[in-house]
């Protein structure tokens, strides 16, 4: 198992008795293996369990059923404490979306998208790391140090892999945690996917018997007997895993693979329905590829489903609109003198 990152300058931070070391949990495997294998190296190391406190968002209509009474109950069995649980009062990542599209509408700027995505990931900060800044002002001191561990790892994505593991965030009054030391720690950044698994004791051939026996035997929908096979095979972790998804975030995600959006789709056909309803009425796929509502057409009736191919037919519109003004901003190239 790799070691933790800079895992002796965080051991420095916390010998201050000034300060405390939060865990930021989603739920799934990297989180999870996170606190596993921090949790671990804080007894070893003697940090007080005092000075160890978890926290997770709540996505409200966004989260996996099971998600939040996991990380309750999985920061109890380990810390002994709950989870500090923060929300974004304003609304869950769906309302966002609406929000941003009457926003969007009432500007009169028709040919922008509602939907965050890789390079706007607004829901990221509005629902999560916006809630952890006032959590951190409402929980802890002036001058006290937090060390906030996120479950990143260098592997998932280019982004990522340039993270910086151990990041300071300027003390100031006008810094989103107003004068607390506040460092980002990426324990887990050098961990493979292999290693997150062999933590919390699986391998990635039992994962996969594991997603066949739940697809041989569970019923979309099916939450009792979905649990029924987990608790046969002895595992206890974030339970769209075992429906075959690569990553655990918001039910059905803008960033998610075509697999992880058909089991979105098929296990929260409400919620799909909410979403395709907004990429009805916008004119803009849910992803700049796919379209969700071709992905649950099922789902939708045939008042539904013509109003995705008038939906489309904007979209076509949109582009080219937005094709044009491309164009207009280009510079315009000078025009080649000839000389006699």
């Amino acid at each position: 198992m790799p070691t933790l990152t800079h895992e002796l300058e965080v051991l420095k931070l916390l010998q201050n008795k000034n300060s405390v070391l939060l865990i930021s949990l989603s739920g799934g495997k990297d989180s999870d293996c996170m606190l596993t294998e921090v949790w671990a190296w804080a007894h070893r190391h003697n940090i007080s369990p005092e000075r160890i406190h978890c926290i997770t968002s709540d996505l409200q209509r966004n989260e996996w059923r099971f998600a939040l009474p996991h990380i309750q109950s999985f920061s109890r069995m380990l810390t002994g404490k709950a989870p500090i649980v923060v929300t974004r009062e304003q609304g869950d990542v769906l309302q966002q979306w609406e929000d941003r599209y009457a926003k969007l509408q009432a500007e009169g700027r028709t040919t922008v998208a509602p939907w965050s995505d890789s390079k706007n990931r607004y829901c990221t900060s509005a629902a999560k790391r916006a809630q952890i800044h006032k959590a951190i002002i409402k929980h802890f001191p002036r001058d006290m140090t937090v060390v906030q561990a996120v479950g990143l790892r260098s592997s998932e994505s280019s982004g990522r892999k340039a993270a910086n593991p151990l990041k300071y965030h300027t003390k100031s009054p006008t810094a989103p945690t107003l004068n607390r030391h506040v460092y980002t720690w990426l324990p887990i950044h050098k961990f493979t996917l292999k290693d997150v698994w062999n933590s919390l004791g699986w391998t990635l051939d039992e994962l996969k018997l594991l997603q066949e026996d739940v697809k041989r035997r569970v019923t979309p929908g099916d939450h009792a007997a979905l649990e029924q096979v987990c608790n046969e095979w002895g595992y206890k972790w974030g339970r769209a895993y075992a429906l075959g998804n690569q990553r655990l975030s918001c039910r059905i995600c803008p960033l998610a693979s075509k697999n992880d959006l058909i089991n979105g789709i098929a296990w929260n056909p409400e919620h799909f329905r909410d979403i395709s309803n907004l990429e009805r009425r916008s004119g803009f796929s849910f992803q700049s590829s796919q379209w969700l509502s071709d992905l649950g057409l099922s789902h939708l009736d045939d008042q539904e489903q013509a109003e995705l191919d008038e939906a489309k037919q904007r979209n076509q519109v949109y582009r080219q609109q937005q094709k044009q003004l491309t164009q207009q901003k280009k510079p315009k190239q000078p025009q080649q003198l000839t000389l006699f």
